[in-house]
């Protein structure tokens, strides 16, 4: 199995030339920067998995106004309905530990899983993420919870962290007892 580092800073910096990417008052990416963050990460799945399609902004259906670019100067988010009905964007996403989606993906195509480990960053890559998978579990922990791996059996694993904190991540003692779930409290 492959591992990648996935940096995003490109990207957001390049997209930043047209629309704001982070809130002003914040250090969270904002709905935009999320999308700008999401389509790296499949930009680099879909090396390994083609049957899967990254979105683009352009795209029928109005994806840029669907994700909200109109609101990117402030903290208000716009929710938008896709033209195409089939897909639907669901930015209440719940602060849970751990959260697990199953989704109805229209058309034939392989049945995939993802498990991603993230921080309050990934709340902004889970609606895309939604709408790629037909089942996902968010998991906000800098823990690899092996149980959790082993029992969800994915075809992809996720890391996400905040740059700021990836040495920190990359330090938090995982568990020796890979049958114990173990909880952790984000920095």
């Amino acid at each position: 199995m492959a591992s990648l580092f996935i940096d995003p800073s490109d990207s957001l910096l390049a997209a930043r030339r047209r629309k704001e990417v982070y809130y002003k008052t914040d250090t969270h990416w904002n709905t935009f920067g999320g999308f700008k963050g999401y389509q790296k990460l499949m930009h680099a799945i879909v090396k390994d998995f083609s049957d899967l399609r990254v979105f683009d902004e352009s795209e029928e259906g109005d994806l840029s106004s669907m994700i909200g670019l109109n609101a990117t100067n402030k903290r208000k988010e716009i929710m938008m309905k896709p033209v195409d009905t089939s897909l639907h964007l669901d930015y209440n996403i719940p602060t849970k530990m751990i959260l697990k989606f199953s989704n109805t993906i229209p058309g034939s195509h392989p049945k995939r899983k993802l498990l991603m480990f993230r921080d309050s960053f990934g709340s902004y890559l889970v609606p895309f993420l939604n709408l790629q998978f037909d089942e996902t579990v968010f998991v906000w922990n800098y823990i690899f919870m092996h149980h959790l791996i082993e029992q969800e059996k994915p075809d992809i694993v996720v890391f996400e962290s905040l740059q700021r904190f990836v040495l920190f991540s990359m330090l938090v003692q995982n568990p020796t007892d890979l049958t114990t779930p173990t909880t952790h409290s984000n920095p």
